[in-house]
This record gives structure tokens, sequence and C-alpha cells, in this order.
């Protein structure tokens, strides 16, 4: 509910736009990396392929980021929880044959038939992209901030008066401390790491969207 009256989130509903696409599927991915923390080693079961599968999906909706975000949202709550099971279940051959065998063939095909493809792919369309002027829409580091906030109304004045009572906060050390460590390091990576691009659009940080309605969610 609270995702679907989320303004930013319905309005990008309303268009065709990739990023939806990338949104659910970078969600779904993030959720299994989640889902397989928090199992015992006999419970990971198919959570591994899950998430190596909707993060190959995610390389073909929308390039590398469908794997960069991910991964760096799983390296980042690695670090900070001190998690090497979870690095470890999902760099084993099974995970990696199966990114592999999704996302690979296109990425093969285009090359072979497109020889600048290589080029206009990965530099132009994602390394000049992220760390130049030359391509996109340049933005300020402080974009986001803006966009989230009023693009989550009224969801953001409810987080910002729960964090400033004291049954509030109360309320949000009831929440398991792994698994708000978890979301908002979910949150954090996303905006950080968009934020630190050069060319910005708001329809990139639609990622952070459903972790930060699962937080609040879960916020009694």
């Amino acid at each position: 509910m609270i995702l679907a009256t989320t303004p930013l989130f319905y309005v990008f509903s309303q268009f065709v736009v990739i990023d939806m696409l990338l949104t659910f599927l970078l969600t779904a991915c993030v959720g299994a990396i989640w889902l397989l923390r928090d199992g015992s080693p006999s419970e990971t079961g198919w959570w591994p392929l899950i998430a190596a599968s909707t993060a190959a999906l995610a390389v073909l909706a929308k390039g590398l980021i469908g794997l960069a975000l991910p991964g760096l949202v799983l390296l980042v709550a690695s670090l900070v929880d001190r998690d090497r099971r979870t690095l470890a279940s999902l760099a084993r051959p099974g995970p990696i044959v199966c990114f592999l065998a999704i996302a690979a063939p296109w990425f093969v095909v285009m090359a072979l038939r497109h020889p600048e493809f290589v080029h206009e792919f990965f530099v132009r369309e994602h390394l000049q992209r992220f760390a130049t002027d030359e391509v996109g829409h340049p933005e300020g580091p402080l974009f986001y901030f803006p966009v989230l906030l009023g693009g989550a109304l009224p969801w953001t004045l409810l987080a910002t008066a729960l964090a400033l009572t004291r049954s509030g906060r109360a309320a949000w050390r009831t929440i398991a401390r792994e698994r708000r460590r978890f979301l908002l390091v979910w949150i954090a990576t996303i905006v950080v790491f968009f934020s630190a691009a050069r060319s910005k659009l708001a329809g990139y940080v639609l990622p952070a969207l459903p972790p930060a309605a699962m937080v609040l969610a879960a916020w009694p």
C-alpha cells in the first residue's frame, strides 16, 4: 500500500519505462539475497539461483547496473555484518553459470553482429554516462534529495514524525536489528551510487523505493 501510494512510484507506473522493470528485478534479486542471508544453510534452497537469474534479467533490461547494484548491496551488507556465507553461496559455480547462461548470449550475439556495440554499450552508456558530462543529464550530488523527499509524500512526513517522537524511536528499535540494517544498507547503497553518478534522472532512484516502503511498513 505504501509503495502504490508513493507519488514517484505511481507516476512512473503509468508509463512504459524500463526503470520499473529494473526496479522489480532488483527488488526480487536483493530480496532473494536477504532470504539467503536470513536462512540456515539447509534452508537456502533455490535462493542463490533466483538471485543470479534475476540479476541476469536486470542486466538484460538495463545493462551492468543490474549486477552492480545488488552486488554493492551484498558487499556492503556483508562487510557490515561480517557475513562470508552469503558471498560464498553466490560465488559457487551454480549461480555463476546460471547468470552467464541467461545474460551472456545476447551480448555475445550483439558484439559479433555489431563491432561498435562493445564501445557504445560498455564505454559510452556506462562509464561515460556515470563519470562525465558528455552523456545523459548532468546534475549535482544533491539532486535526489528533493526527488525522494517530495516524490515519497506523504510517507516522508510520517517517517520524519516517527523519528522525532520518543514513541516512534522506541518502535524503530522493535524491528530486528539485522533486518533494519540490511534495509538501510539497501536504500543507502542505491541512493549514494546514483548520487555519485554525473548523469541523473528521477527514475534512476526508483529501486530505492521498495526497501524504503518495507522500512516504513515494519515501523509499528
